[in-house]
């Protein structure tokens, strides 16, 4: 009997190591201002963007956060972009806010490594401005300032070999964008998408660069046989707030065919911006073949409840998506709490098969929740074809 009971501990054992998971945490559009001088509105009743995220609810809401990935141990944390408020009074209130956004991201997560995504608000020269300044400040060495050991990467590991794991496999510190890898067969192509938007005020040249960069490193994932997740900061695709593109045309397009050519690769592509619950099926040849998942706002400038948002992955063989958890910070009875609101597979899946599931996705199931379920304002999907994104539409 003893026999028996060991040799299964000793099965289980090898079916837990044989299928490994991994999870990590999703923060976005922070918008920190330190010179507002009134209280963000944890439920606005309309969209503002006064209503940016001030110091003292920054405090109030970090525990919340501190207590979450207590309770769920992410082996890392992504901050999505846009950590500082839309109002820029000087470059030195600028560079302020992110430095708090990075201290204070240090305290709270402690010793788990936390990847930084450029948004479009976080340059030094303008909104949707480049990523460094003539005197060579960016978020990066901001970053470095407030404690981090990289600008990228707040552990600063950089990959030595390859069972390494939570590492950098190479960057570009003066644009923004870099590779990692975040297990084993698994790497994160974090992008600065602000390159390829239709307002951003650098030069055409290095969007080009960019994704020549892309494409080299989505030909190494094929070659070593790794499985990819994209992370930027704006969303490709049209938007469902007023029907626009998000990203000038010949960018999309050519992000587009790079997509559709290595999308067996890419499990998942994490965006914010919108500050919105949304998610967008990607399809082509009438099929599904991914989807961008958007992590919702700690601002509520938009008129959504403040959100951060938990990732999982399990290895069958290859890296799957398997799950996300969408969570509420609101007021319950005139205190800050954070909430489960929804997860993914519960709420749209029917089978196991997760692309399958993203053919459930629906424009009603994606209301319900669009403004994190803020109870003030229910916000709208004016566009609603655009939660889908056919890829055969884009490129000729």
């Amino acid at each position: 009997m003893k026999s028996k009971l060991c040799l299964l501990i000793l099965i289980i054992g090898c079916i837990a190591n044989a299928n490994p998971a991994l999870s990590f945490l999703s923060i976005s559009d922070i918008h920190l201002s330190l010179d507002k001088q009134t209280t963000m509105q944890i439920d606005p009743s309309s969209p503002s963007s006064n209503n940016d995220l001030d110091l003292l609810t920054f405090n109030q809401l970090s525990p919340l956060i501190q207590q979450k990935i207590a309770k769920t141990h992410p082996q890392f944390i992504i901050l999505l972009g846009d950590i500082a408020g839309h109002h820029r009074v000087t470059e030195t209130s600028l560079e302020n806010n992110e430095r708090a956004v990075f201290k204070k991201i240090l305290q709270v997560t402690k010793n788990i490594p936390v990847f930084y995504v450029f948004g479009n608000d976080d340059s030094p020269v303008a909104n949707y401005g480049p990523f460094m300044n003539q005197q060579r400040l960016s978020p990066y060495v901001i970053a470095e300032q407030a404690g981090w050991h990289n600008g990228f990467l707040s552990s600063g590991q950089f990959c030595k070999h390859q069972k390494q794991t939570v590492c950098l496999l190479n960057e570009n510190s003066e644009q923004g964008y870099y590779a990692a890898r975040i297990a084993s067969g698994l790497r994160l192509i974090a992008l600065n998408s602000v390159l390829f938007s239709d307002k951003t005020l650098d030069s055409p040249r290095a969007a080009e660069q960019e994704l020549a960069w892309l494409a080299q490193q989505l030909q190494q994932a094929q070659a070593d046989k790794d499985k990819v997740i994209l992370a930027m900061h704006i969303p490709f695709g049209m938007n469902v707030y007023d029907g626009g593109s998000y990203w000038q045309e010949t960018f999309t397009q050519q992000f587009l065919k790079l997509y559709e050519q290595y999308h067996p690769l890419i499990i998942a592509s994490l965006v914010g911006h919108t500050h919105m619950e949304e998610i967008k099926v990607i399809k082509a040849s009438e099929k599904v073949i991914g989807a961008e998942y958007y992590t919702a706002a700690l601002s509520t400038s938009h008129g959504n409840s403040p959100s951060i948002k938990t990732f999982n992955f399990t290895k069958h063989k290859h890296w799957h998506f398997k799950n996300y958890v969408t969570y509420q910070l609101h007021l319950l009875d005139q205190r800050l709490v954070l909430n489960k609101l929804y997860d993914f597979k519960a709420y749209y899946c029917t089978t196991n098969a997760n692309k399958a599931c993203l053919n459930t996705v629906t424009v009603d199931k994606m209301q319900n929740y669009y403004t994190v379920n803020n109870p003030n304002y229910s916000g709208g999907l004016n566009y609603p074809d655009y939660i889908f994104l056919d890829i055969d539409k884009y490129t000729p």
